[in-house]
């Protein structure tokens, strides 16, 4: 996900530039697939205009997995919050790594075990 500030029809600007040109031909020429729906994500206040501005690009493989929606508030912001939810109920969390206490860890054994000999 992104901040691209590229304009293309393609995923909801009125408008198109060399830019939005340049992140079209990315995703044909990597295959890559854009979850954006015609949702805007961008107010410009001094024109009252709306646009999309900020992108989700993911490899075909994810784009099946996730549901991609925008906020309904600006919450204090020029842009909608952008949410990606995961629609795979088989797709499991990695568990928060333990803490360590590193004062109590043998260091001279860590040193000698990590010595990597020619």
């Amino acid at each position: 996900m992104g901040d691209f500030n590229e304009h293309n029809p393609i995923w909801g600007n009125v408008d198109f530039n060399v830019k939005g040109q340049q992140v079209e031909a990315l995703l044909e020429e990597h295959q890559l697939c854009l979850l954006n729906d015609d949702s805007f994500t961008y107010f410009h206040i001094p024109s009252r205009t709306f646009h999309t501005l900020d992108l989700a690009i993911c490899s075909p493989s994810l784009a099946i997995k996730w549901d991609f929606s925008v906020a309904d508030g600006l919450q204090n912001s020029d842009r909608f919050p952008i949410m990606l939810s995961c629609s795979d109920e088989d797709v499991t969390y990695p568990e928060r790594p333990k803490r360590y206490i590193f004062n109590k860890a043998d260091w001279t054994l860590f040193s000698q075990m990590a010595l990597i000999s020619k």
